[in-house]
C-alpha cells in the first residue's frame, strides 16, 4: 500500500513538471482587444544557446474563423525588441489565401505592433498585439 502511494505521489509530481513546462511554452495575444481575434501559439525552441524559437498553433476569432499559423519569434535586428513572423492560409472552396502576420513586440511585455497581410484583402494593415493569459483567453 505504501508503494502505491509512494508511486503515485512521483508520478503526480512528475506530470506537475511537464504540465507547468507546457504552459511556459505557450504565448497568448490579443489583436485590438480581440476585435481582430487572438493568437495562441506553442514555442519551441530547437536549441538552447539560439534563440530562434519555433512558433505553432491558431490564430482566431472564437466561434467565427480559426487560421493554423507557424513562424519564428527571435531577437530583431539590433536586439531591443523581439520580432514575430507567422504565416496562416485560409481555404474557400477551392480558393486558398495566405496571411503574413509580422510583429515587434518588447522582449519583457510581449506587446507589441503587429502587421497583418492579406492576399484575400490585398493590403497591409497595422494593430496593436497584447499578451494575454492563456487561461483566460476564449477559445476557439
Amino acid at each position: 500500500m505504501k508503494k502505491a502511494v509512494l508511486f503515485f505521489l512521483a508520478l503526480a509530481v512528475l506530470i506537475g513538471f511537464v504540465v507547468k513546462d507546457s504552459e511556459a511554452g505557450q504565448l497568448c495575444w490579443a489583436i485590438d482587444s480581440g476585435t481582430q481575434g487572438y493568437i495562441k501559439v506553442s514555442s519551441t525552441s530547437p536549441d538552447p544557446a539560439y534563440p530562434h524559437k519555433l512558433l505553432n498553433g491558431t490564430w482566431y476569432s472564437p466561434s467565427t474563423w480559426l487560421l493554423p499559423v507557424v513562424g519564428t519569434m527571435e531577437s530583431n535586428s539590433g536586439g531591443t525588441t523581439k520580432r514575430v513572423s507567422l504565416h496562416g492560409t485560409y481555404v474557400s472552396g477551392s480558393d486558398l489565401y495566405d496571411y503574413v502576420l509580422d510583429a515587434t513586440i518588447d522582449p519583457v511585455t510581449k506587446n507589441g505592433t503587429i502587421y497583418i497581410f492579406s492576399d484575400l484583402l490585398g493590403s497591409t494593415n497595422s494593430f496593436t498585439l497584447t499578451k494575454i493569459s492563456c487561461a483566460t483567453a476564449p477559445a476557439p
